[in-house]
């Protein structure tokens, strides 16, 4: 949920400058990685209202910082037989 929080403050500019890129950076890797049905299902609500204000580039640059957090994070990721 903080992931959603976040992109919650980027989009309305709340103790941040608001920035569309940023919040959907931060709703797109809320919708990648947090579980409940809800947030999730928020988070790509808002990400795809977010989406029809930017360019093709700015969606793209967003998504490449998404693959990176989950690369990075991810892979940091305890397995079951650790």
């Amino acid at each position: 949920m903080a992931h959603s929080n976040l992109g919650v403050m980027y989009d309305l500019g709340k103790g941040v400058s608001r920035d569309a890129v940023e919040a959907y950076y931060w709703f797109a890797l809320a919708a990648t990685v947090e579980a409940p049905k809800p947030v999730h299902d928020q988070a790509v609500k808002y990400r795809d209202r977010i989406a029809a204000q930017l360019t093709h580039a700015q969606i793209s640059e967003a998504q490449k910082r998404v693959e990176a957090w989950l690369k990075a994070h991810l892979a940091r990721k305890p397995t079951a037989a650790n």
